[in-house]
């Protein structure tokens, strides 16, 4: 890289980024601001009952949180979730904790109501600790935008691209964690896209333990990870992979050690709700629906199916690292690609769906896309499609076959063709700027 790359690349001055920041922390606060609304007062407007609402996930989580924490002790977070928590408990630990600063302050446990509707039956919490964790996490589900306007920044994405990006991502991610109540599962992809933004920084430190924390809140992210690892140098091998492990030991040897059964129920085995069945649904395992279930009803275990997911994700990463180590290296935007196509196969392979799981992968697909306009736009409409197509209640085949091709044409549109800026970097390089990098150092 000479001198004349290296001007090119840090052409984006601190006087533009700074009003550019701004815009994103103005999504930001405009959406959070939307969620903690439409929780408190707006749902309440739209269906006649009182007091906030919450979707059945986060309140389920929410309140065993409170409930748990409190009740049982750290020990115990899997117990009584209703087959709801099956990922490690690390947001688990943020709400007991932010339920414990709640009651030091003078605030009780929310009250839990339920109303009912021609769709589906609604929950809301009442009171209490609930007026301090709402806002909380609302901004939480909304924090990944920081995240997303610093990655495409890095790509070289235009200025209108960026903030359209940060927009796109913002409709996305209120979708995920107002209507289905997951900012859990926002946090983790914000989480991952910070790491990712550290370790094309060549800070490979900070990103493994980032990537521990978005696997602490939300294992899905981990099928991205071997991408990233596959970039990294062979000699931080080691030290990426104990930084990325120690968070997750830490939440979850507590767990086994205080309740191994419902520990390794909920974490190996997955027990996943029969809704959006697809092909797989047939070869997955039946377990039971827990003490909570209505009687006749079952789940399936998910642990075993999303296993070959895990392994075409690492088959992924290896690919990536023999192109580096055969020299033809890709550079971010393809990365940030493969990284999207990683968490898509979550949505392959998955025995049974749910909508809001293809919103991490529209934000990461969307970030790649945001280096052309054109093929921006060109994304947002077929992941508007595929947003769709996920939501629909058919046949497990035809339903697949076309989430499939709907998330086809997405990858299709975001794939990063003709991305000027795509230049190999060489190892002194290391200590430039963040904005001055375009490509992932080979591993040596």
């Amino acid at each position: 890289m000479d001198v004349s790359d290296i001007r090119e690349q840090r052409a984006l001055s601190a006087s533009e980024q700074t009003p550019d920041r701004l815009f994103t922390w103005c999504v930001l606060g405009t959406f959070a601001a939307f969620t903690v609304l439409y929780e408190f007062w707006g749902h309440a407007l739209l269906t006649g009952h009182s007091g906030p609402w919450a979707f059945d996930d986060l309140r389920v989580l929410t309140e065993s949180s409170v409930v748990v924490w409190n009740g049982h002790g750290f020990w115990h977070l899997y117990a009584g979730t209703d087959g709801l928590l099956v990922a490690f408990p690390g947001f688990e630990y943020l709400l007991g904790l932010l339920t414990d600063i709640g009651h030091f302050l003078g605030l009780g446990v929310p009250a839990v109501g339920t109303y009912f509707s021609t769709t589906y039956d609604g929950y809301y919490l009442a009171g209490g600790t609930w007026y301090l964790v709402l806002p909380i996490i609302a901004f939480l589900g909304m924090a990944p935008l920081l995240a997303v306007e610093r990655l495409s920044r890095m790509l070289g994405s235009a200025l209108s691209a960026r903030r359209l990006c940060v927009v796109l991502a913002a409709v996305a991610l209120t979708w995920m964690s107002v209507w289905w109540g997951h900012p859990d599962d926002a946090l983790a992809v914000g989480l991952l896209l910070w790491a990712a933004g550290d370790a094309f920084g060549g800070r490979w430190n900070r990103s493994a333990w980032l990537l521990g924390l978005g696997l602490c809140v939300q294992p899905l992210i981990g099928l991205a990870i071997p991408i990233l690892l596959a970039t990294a140098p062979v000699r931080r091998w080691i030290g990426t992979l104990w930084r990325i492990a120690v968070p997750v030991a830490v939440v979850l040897i507590p767990q086994f050690v205080g309740d191994p059964g419902e520990t390794i129920r909920q974490v190996l085995v997955q027990p996943a709700m029969t809704v959006y069945k697809t092909p797989w649904f047939t070869w997955a395992p039946h377990v039971s629906a827990g003490k909570f279930a209505v009687p006749g009803s079952y789940m399936v275990s998910g642990g075993l199916i999303r296993t070959v997911g895990v392994v075409a994700a690492v088959g992924l990463g290896g690919w990536v690292f023999w192109s580096h180590r055969s020299g033809r290296e890709l550079d971010r935007n393809k990365i940030v690609w493969m990284m999207g196509l990683a968490l898509s196969f979550r949505l392959a392979v998955e025995p049974v769906l749910l909508p809001y799981y293809i919103v991490p992968v529209l934000v990461v697909l969307a970030i790649s896309a945001s280096s052309s306009i054109r093929r921006l736009v060109a994304t947002a409409v077929f992941g508007l499609a595929a947003s769709v197509v996920i939501s629909l209640h058919l046949a497990p085949w035809p339903y697949w076959c076309l989430l499939m091709a709907a998330l086809g044409a997405v990858l299709a549109c975001s794939f990063p063709r003709g991305v000027k800026g795509g230049r190999r970097l060489v190892a002194s390089d290391a200590k430039l700027p963040s904005t001055a990098r375009t490509a992932v150092t080979p591993p040596k």
